[in-house]
């Protein structure tokens, strides 16, 4: 997808998102709940999440290359495997949505959650 494309998909999923939480209080509730719980489980495992999905993102994409640097203001990772696709994309909003789930016996990850996990390291 193009830069406008994302742009505007990643748009219409916030307006969805936002329809969604606006017609049923009840779905934020247990949104934020299930969040916290996973917050919970995954603390401590940030960067062991993002070494697997990087593995995952090699998975029958080629030789796969993880970088990682360390600076004072903060970590960058990045690896050459598969790019988001737009079903991966909306994982990060929707927990255990994962596009991988599908074929979960080729991915070390399948929930959905490992790249929420760096979510433990922002502040909001």
């Amino acid at each position: 997808m193009t830069e406008r494309e994302w742009s505007e998909w990643i748009r219409e999923c916030r307006r969805t998102r936002e329809k969604v939480y606006r017609s049923d209080a009840d779905e934020v509730t247990a949104n934020y709940d299930r969040e916290v719980g996973h917050v919970r489980d995954y603390h401590g495992r940030e960067v062991l999440e993002l070494l697997q999905n990087a593995d995952d993102a090699g998975r029958g994409y080629g030789p796969n290359c993880v970088h990682m640097v360390l600076r004072p203001y903060g970590l960058c990772i990045g690896n050459t495997g598969t790019p988001f696709s737009p079903r991966g994309v909306k994982s990060l909003v929707l927990s255990d949505s994962s596009p991988k789930r599908e074929a979960r016996t080729e991915y070390i990850g399948n929930r959905g959650l490992g790249f929420r996990s760096v979510l433990n390291w922002t502040v909001s």
